[in-house]
């Protein structure tokens, strides 16, 4: 589904409206960005399955990398992805700056930690011949946990919940940089800032599609101890209670995971 954006509340309900025509064109050539530091445990799968679900040549999987000190870029290398390290440390710093070298009609941003649908490349594909210039996909965590349910309906719908980097990112390259790109000064919550902005001019693609996400940060805390970091994080931020650096900093206090 789609939508189009002004300012809106909290929840909002929205009425199903008639697709828009599909028009048979040639793919868009596409890039994946896959921000790192010192994912050596993960990075090694996620290459591999964007690899067997794609057409992609490896060298258009991008790991933008911000100092890693274990095997991540071994691993990448092998596997004939392009690693790139970034001399702008952090996870907006390193998405830009293999964005600015990029010269793919679409880049697709990907965190490290989470399994994009085996259809993937098919859904972004469609979305942008429905003349959708950027989306992002619903998610489920590889966890049993009951109460992360209650997280996967709130990225099924429009809400203050969407927008979240574990939603895998898509958007044409330039329109990415028309908008100015990820702010750098945000050293947290970069994907949130750059999402609200857009939508309020721009309608968004939602694919109903599952990224797979890692539970590891609701397993090494609580659930209760994380949606309280999360509240507090995403209501210092849209408020403005807090700087950037301080919301960083609380955040990483009530949590074991930063």
């Amino acid at each position: 589904m789609g939508f189009q954006h002004p300012p809106i509340p909290f929840f909002r309900i929205h009425w199903r409206t008639k697709r828009p025509t599909v028009i048979q064109t040639p793919d868009s050539t596409l890039s994946v960005i896959i921000p790192t530091r010192n994912e050596a445990a993960r990075i090694g799968s996620l290459v591999e399955h964007l690899r067997a679900t794609s057409p992609l040549p490896a060298d258009r999987i991008v790991v933008s990398d911000g100092g890693s000190t274990d095997a991540t870029g071994a691993i990448v290398e092998q596997l004939g992805a392009t690693f790139l390290p970034s001399p702008r440390a952090g996870r907006a710093g390193q998405m830009n700056y293999a964005a600015e070298r990029s010269d793919a009609e679409v880049l697709y941003f990907v965190h490290a930690d989470c399994t994009p649908p085996a259809t993937w490349y098919d859904d972004i594909q469609n979305a942008l011949r429905e003349d959708y210039q950027y989306g992002l996909f619903s998610y489920r965590f590889d966890s049993n946990n009951p109460m992360l349910r209650i997280n996967e309906r709130f990225v099924r719908f429009d809400n203050r919940m969407l927008g979240g980097g574990d939603q895998t990112f898509f958007i044409r390259r330039e329109l990415f940089r028309a908008e100015g790109m990820y702010r750098e000064n945000c050293c947290i919550m970069e994907d949130f800032d750059f999402f609200w902005r857009i939508k309020r001019r721009h309608p968004f693609k939602l694919i109903l599609n599952d990224v797979l996400v890692s539970a590891r940060k609701y397993e090494e805390n609580s659930w209760l101890r994380v949606q309280l970091a999360n509240l507090m994080a995403i209501t210092c931020f849209q408020t403005g209670w807090l700087t950037r650096p301080q919301i960083k900093q609380l955040y990483q206090r009530m949590l074991r995971t930063g």
